[in-house]
């Protein structure tokens, strides 16, 4: 188990892709994405949303990330808007609290 205060938050960079990748095939075993698939939904994200990413490291090792999604409203007379929130931790270091920093 790896204390909370051992975890360190960083914003994401598009070098770490293959990486959150493994994390992604890790959680869902049974729709497992190839790093090209990934790649598309990350620049569909960037591209329709407000979208920020970050990584959870442990002993410099990426161990989660959390995407965010922010989706305006097009009508102005209605505050519509939705926000979208995916929370990824490897398996390995899942129910240590990662998620909930991530969150």
């Amino acid at each position: 188990m790896i204390a909370i205060q051992d975890v360190t938050i960083k914003q994401w960079h598009r070098d770490e892709l293959s990486v959150l990748i493994d994390i992604y095939n890790s959680i869902y075993t049974d729709q497992p994405l190839q790093i090209v698939e990934f790649q598309d939904r990350t620049r569909l994200k960037i591209q329709f949303s407000k979208f920020a990413r970050w990584v959870a490291y442990s002993d410099q090792i990426a161990v989660g990330y959390a995407d965010l999604q922010h989706f305006a409203t097009r009508n102005t007379n209605t505050n519509n808007d939705s926000v979208n929130i995916e929370i990824c931790v490897d398996p390995n270091y899942q129910n240590q609290g990662i998620g909930r920093l991530l969150y």
